[in-house]
């Protein structure tokens, strides 16, 4: 360790090598899965900051005078979600909208970086999927005029969670995308054109290489039309007369079958025989 003081204010730097074996722990528990990697720590030795200009010692001093003494800054990162934690839980939250074509492909999610190296072994791929759809958004009243099984496959990977079992893991959504076009009754607003995908999730050790989360689509070249229809009052009153028609022969039949039961048994105790 060595002290770096600047405009009153000290600052402690230490060096880990992270590929030498008695280190190996003391890395893993620090979540430390890049070289090199430089973290700030503000007096916890769980919660920092991922230093990221210069690797100079005239940008490390600058920054100790800018920033070693600003506790409140430090607080305001960490409630604007910018300050990593290494604990459970630590990990990246991505939004984003992707341009595809319509045609097969993928796309991955993965670290990299230029100024980097990655263990691929300690690269964990779990994640949440809280939402995933593809054409324009609905809103929440769009979505409540479509039926049930077609509002769930608008976003069927909505608030799954996919756990990477074992080191290295790969884990891959296979995601069958299919036109749906829902027509209104009646005609009197237009057609809700949305997409309805089914997917399917596996996960397997990749090697080497590093670890990804991997989205692969397939869109169907067919569409799928739902039309809502209402029955007409001619319609309504054909299965009326249907049912009450049914009701009427079953009726009819179950009298017969009394009568005739109970005229046997009339009969039979007419002529004195023993039932």
């Amino acid at each position: 360790a060595a002290n770096v003081a600047t405009a009153g204010h000290n600052a402690v730097l230490g060096k880990a090598d992270c590929t030498q074996p008695a280190l190996a722990e003391f890395c893993r528990h620090q979540h430390i899965h890049a070289f090199p990697t430089i973290r700030v720590y503000r007096g916890s030795p769980i919660s920092h900051e991922s230093y990221v200009g210069d690797r100079t010692h005239e940008a490390l001093e600058r920054f100790v005078a800018d920033n070693a003494h600003a506790h409140a800054a430090a607080d305001d990162a960490a409630a604007a979600g910018d300050v990593e934690v290494g604990a459970v839980g630590e990990g990246c939250v991505v939004r984003g909208v992707v341009l595809v074509n319509r045609v097969p492909g993928n796309f991955h999610i993965s670290a990299h970086s230029k100024s980097h190296s990655f263990q691929p072994g300690k690269l964990n791929m779990t994640h949440a999927v809280g939402h995933m759809t593809f054409g324009r958004t609905l809103s929440p009243a769009m979505l409540r005029m479509l039926p049930d099984d077609v509002a769930y496959a608008h976003n069927a990977l909505a608030n799954t969670l996919h756990v990477a079992t074992g080191h290295n893991t790969t884990l891959e959504h296979y995601l069958k995308v299919v036109h749906t076009t829902y027509r209104l009754r009646g005609g009197r607003r237009k057609d809700l054109d949305t997409y309805q995908y089914t997917a399917n999730s596996n996960n397997y050790e990749d090697g080497q290489s590093l670890p990804t989360a991997v989205f692969s689509y397939d869109l169907s070249p067919m569409q799928v039309l739902v039309r809502e229809e209402s029955a007409s009052f001619a319609s309504f009153l054909t299965q009326l007369c249907a049912i009450i028609g049914g009701v009427f022969t079953v009726t009819g039949l179950l009298d017969g079958l009394v009568y005739h039961t109970s005229a046997n048994l009339r009969r039979k105790i007419e002529l004195g025989k023993s039932i």
